[in-house]
């Protein structure tokens, strides 16, 4: 049988998973992300995973097709840098103050990720733009 993996790159995890050639998920799971030493461990905490999986299921590396990323007719899209699918870098508003992540400002991801969304209801509380309640009844 053949196999290819997903990988998603977070600001605080890396989300993976192992896919049959259907498409169908094998196995799903997560790492945190190690953004010390300017990230110099990502990459190799990913191919440790990706390898730990591949042993637990006693999967051999010639029967893995793939590991993406987008692909397009049979090939690999890398884009910028090698970026070519990571549309939560690309950058959304111009006034952001805070950095991401990846050192740049107005990310998607620093809109539309858990964290993000998280942090902008935290800002807009503290500056008063809403309000916060809790109504709880109790029967």
């Amino acid at each position: 049988m053949k196999y290819g993996f997903g990988i998603d790159v977070g600001g605080t995890s890396v989300k993976l998973a192992l896919f049959g050639l259907e498409g169908n998920i094998v196995e799903k799971w997560s790492i945190p992300t190690r953004t010390e030493d300017g990230g110099k461990h990502v990459l190799p905490d990913i191919a440790a995973s990706v390898l730990e999986c591949l042993e637990k299921k006693e999967i051999s590396r010639q029967d893995v097709i793939g590991i993406g990323g987008i692909i397009l007719n049979g090939r690999i899209i890398g884009g910028f840098h090698g970026a070519g699918g990571e549309i939560g870098h690309m950058v959304m508003t111009e006034d952001e103050t805070e950095p991401c992540g990846c050192g740049n400002y107005g990310c998607a991801e620093q809109h539309c990720s858990a964290n993000g969304t998280v942090r902008l209801a935290k800002r807009l509380i503290a500056n008063r733009e809403i309000s916060w309640s809790i109504n709880v009844t109790c029967n």
